[in-house]
């Protein structure tokens, strides 16, 4: 009987590797044939897995298992979902961790464990999890990370159609005023997708506690924590009506969400003057009481705060729209754990208090 092997498809090419030897072949057909003839001394006892993976569409982790014993075989066939899941790495009900190089070994990995049915893989390390995903599973954002599960994430079906259809997050370059180009981080995967992030943090790899001159440009890393800047924001805002949303998540990895009408960054005259419409919901409460204010750094100090001499961006190790200095601190310092009795960390008011700094923030808007 024949027992064959594992192939991947890359890039439109075949790869296929059969028992440590590799060969390409025009089809699935030729390769069998050749693994089969290769196969004919195996040992009666062998591992069959046969994988696809779609590297330029990396939507479906198809696998199927299968163990053979003299002429009987059992079989297990697995498909495996990663649309909407690219740079989101779970962190519940974890059922193992083991090292991997690819998705492909980490989906094995997870086929083989009877509680499994998602797995991410990040830097080389693999965690299976008994998980079926819903569009509320906690995640934490990470720009390496590759996830799948057997829970297939649909957009939802009452989406207007805002982007052409397979549209994937990731950086694009944009052009708000018709000639300047603009690099942004588009997010299509959160509610129906649309979304340009203008402010992400994840962890404390890169200092907000900046000035005005780099507010106003921006800075980070797109894929990670970063900043797009006040002038962006102001270009983009003053060409078209955009929704805000404010995403969330305390350390225990229970996210949250706030959503604004007519969002608006004023001129650097005004010094970026917030602007909106109203709180529209969500599923934590408004913490952006912030409607008129201008923007305030550590050397600039444009803040509505009562004390003479105060600036609420140095006092608290951020840069914001403060009208006092507590409510929200979304640019504060990074902490490494929940604990800020000082207030100097990531701070949304209503979501932990203003002594709990959050682990991961991220704001974007929308065209309404």
């Amino acid at each position: 009987m024949c027992v064959a092997a594992l192939y991947i498809l890359q890039h439109r090419a075949y790869k296929h590797y059969c028992l440590g030897e590799t060969r390409d072949a025009e089809n699935l057909l030729e390769f069998e044939d050749w693994c089969c003839q290769r196969g004919e001394d195996i040992p009666q006892f062998h591992y069959w897995a046969t994988v696809l993976e779609l590297e330029l569409m990396p939507s479906v982790l198809f696998l199927l298992a299968a163990v053979v014993v003299a002429a009987e075989a059992t079989v297990v066939s697995r498909l495996y979902y990663g649309s909407g899941l690219q740079d989101k790495a779970f962190t519940q009900n974890v059922v193992f961790t083991s090292p991997a190089k690819r998705a492909v070994h980490c989906s094995m990995l997870c086929n083989q464990h009877e509680l499994c049915d998602t797995f991410t893989l990040e830097q080389d390390l693999c965690k299976g999890h008994a998980l079926e995903l819903t569009s509320d599973t906690p995640y934490v954002f990470a720009a390496a990370a590759r996830s799948f599960s057997m829970s297939k994430l649909e957009k939802k079906t009452s989406c207007p159609k805002k982007e052409p259809e397979g549209s994937r997050s990731g950086v694009v370059t944009i052009y708000p005023d018709n000639v300047t180009p603009l690099q942004v981080y588009r997010d299509e995967d959160t509610d129906c997708g649309g979304w340009t992030v203008f402010q992400r943090r994840v962890d404390g790899s890169v200092d907000f506690f900046r000035n005005w001159t780099e507010y106003q440009k921006g800075f980070g890393d797109l894929t990670g924590n970063f900043w797009l800047g006040l002038d962006a924001l102001h270009m983009l805002t003053s060409r078209q009506r955009y929704e805000l949303r404010v995403d969330l998540m305390l350390w225990n990895g229970t996210m949250g969400y706030a959503t604004y009408s007519n969002f608006t960054i004023s001129n650097s005259i005004d010094n970026y003057r917030l602007n909106y419409g109203s709180f529209t919901g969500g599923t934590v409460a408004d913490g952006m009481v912030y409607d008129g204010m201008q923007f305030t750094t550590r050397d600039r100090d444009n803040d509505a705060s009562n004390w003479q001499d105060f600036n609420c961006a140095e006092k608290r190790h951020g840069a914001w729209w403060y009208l006092d200095c507590s409510y929200a601190n979304l640019n504060g310092k990074y902490m490494p754990n929940s604990n800020d009795p000082d207030a100097h960390g990531i701070i949304w008011f209503p979501f932990g208090g203003n002594e709990y700094s959050l682990k991961f923030s991220e704001m974007k808007i929308r065209v309404a």
